[in-house]
């Protein structure tokens, strides 16, 4: 991956805004946009850049229909000359920041893993780690962060050591077997974030072939949901959440599997809800929240209970775009960047629908949902602590217990936060806005059927993964 080269009457911005206009110009169909160019000298805190905004507006185009970008994070520069030393990885890259414009929060943003070993040839990476070159946000500025980044990782390639073993490089061996660019040259090899970023959109196309009418919000999540932390991420996660929170940085979610995200099976399903709100109402002359969802989810809560201690995994995702602010961190309002957020919570033991939306409405006119935070019971099965699966626009968590434990948390809320929209009063700034909440169950056990029980309950606003596509 090159940084993005532009003449210098025309900004990386201009020349991306310029080359979407013209893709689609005659298309007619969905598209996934794949960008593995990176931009020098734009911020590497964290802080959203002219071009990470510009990707923003462009995956919201106007609410209506939106676009997925799948982004790469960047890499570690190495050349011949100056190749990448392997003391850099003993942080796993912690100080080479993810590149913009992967910081978009509307934008699928991918970094790179490895699977790639050769026996008794010295690799810098173990089987499922950080590619070496791949870029984390480990580093970034907490103050400036937005999101969560990479959100997901993908086969980048690994190096071998070098015979003083201090520097290391990629060999045929360890790289990727693609198509060239030229008749003579119909097999060449390539790698890095780069090859990840373009197995991911690869990935994303086939979703969008298979469902045309399902929203880029919705295919962005249901990869995040279907991604899964290898051995090697896993147990880089043992120690609490701050480990977690560091293997969050490195790795995203993990690697997704295509048949996690294509298929349901008996003991696995995954459920899909396409629906909106309305954020922000004006009383009596001042912005308040107005609207929440409360979903009755089509729990497959009999099988659930006979299944008794069994472990099961539940993969909670919120996946939508906002409007972006490109000027909010020069006013110093981080939290006004994007046009609204939301946030989703799981019932917790015993609640009804009542009782489940009574706790939220605390919230009404409220500016944050700090309030929530003190009042939810934070019990220790999710993977991610709330503070930071409460960022981005793509909010994901894992709950790993027994089964009969979620088989009596059968319901969702999803509510929204103040952005700038609540600073203005327009009616435009006053409309309802797309998200897109993906709920999957999964357990080793195979003599289950989770999948029947929840497509006889399933109501007709949800779309449910199909077995056996």
């Amino acid at each position: 991956m090159r940084p993005l080269a532009t003449a210098s009457l025309i900004s990386p911005r201009d020349a991306i805004q310029s080359a979407v206009r013209m893709v689609e110009r005659d298309a007619n169909g969905p598209r996934v946009y794949s960008l593995s160019a990176t931009i020098p000298g734009e911020d590497l805190d964290g802080r959203q850049s002219a071009t990470s905004a510009a990707i923003d507006q462009m995956a919201w185009n106007g609410g209506a229909r939106t676009r997925l970008f799948c982004v790469a994070a960047g890499n570690v520069p190495a050349t011949p000359e100056e190749p990448y030393e392997v003391a850099h990885y003993q942080s796993r890259n912690e100080e080479f920041p993810v590149e913009s414009p992967a910081q978009a929060v509307n934008a699928l943003s991918v970094g790179a893993c490895t699977e790639k070993t050769l026996g008794t040839v010295r690799t810098v990476a173990p089987a499922g780690d950080l590619c070496p070159v791949s870029r984390t946000s480990q580093g970034w500025n907490a103050r400036h962060r937005s999101s969560n980044k990479p959100d997901v990782v993908f086969e980048g390639g690994n190096h071998v050591l070098d015979p003083c073993a201090r520097t290391s490089r990629s060999v045929a061996e360890t790289r990727i077997l693609t198509t060239g660019h030229t008749v003579a040259e119909e097999l060449t090899f390539t790698g890095e974030t780069s090859a990840a970023t373009a197995a991911i959109s690869g990935l994303a196309t086939r979703v969008a072939a298979e469902h045309p009418s399902m929203r880029a919000e919705s295919i962005r999540g249901l990869i995040t949901n279907g991604a899964v932390w290898t051995p090697a991420m896993e147990s880089q996660g043992r120690g609490g959440h701050d480990a977690r929170r560091r293997v969050l940085d490195r790795f995203g979610w993990g690697v997704p599997h295509e048949k996690l995200i294509r298929e349901s099976a008996t003991n696995a399903l995954t459920l899909v809800i396409e629906d909106e709100l309305t954020p922000f109402d004006t009383r009596e002359g001042r912005c308040v929240l107005k609207e929440m969802k409360y979903f009755d989810l089509p729990w497959p809560r009999e099988e659930l209970q006979r299944m008794g201690n069994s472990e099961v995994t539940l993969t909670c995702t919120l996946s939508y775009f906002v409007d972006p602010d490109p000027l909010a961190d020069k006013r110093a309002r981080r939290d006004r960047y994007p046009s609204h957020r939301l946030r989703f919570r799981l019932n917790q033991p015993g609640d009804t629908a009542v009782s489940a939306q009574s706790r939220l409405n605390q919230l009404v006119n409220a500016d944050e949902d700090d309030d929530l935070s003190v009042s939810s019971a934070q019990d220790g099965n999710w993977v991610v602590d709330q503070p930071r699966s409460d960022i981005g626009t793509l909010h994901q968590n894992i709950w790993r217990g027994p089964a009969h434990e979620l088989a009596v948390r059968g319901g969702v809320s999803v509510y929204p936060v103040k952005g700038w929209w609540a600073e203005r009063s327009g009616p435009d700034y006053r409309r309802s806005v797309p998200f897109s909440l993906i709920m999957s169950i999964r357990t080793d056990r195979t003599d289950v059927d989770l999948y029947a029980e929840a497509v006889a309950n399933i109501p007709a606003h949800a779309i449910l993964v199909e077995a056996g596509v």
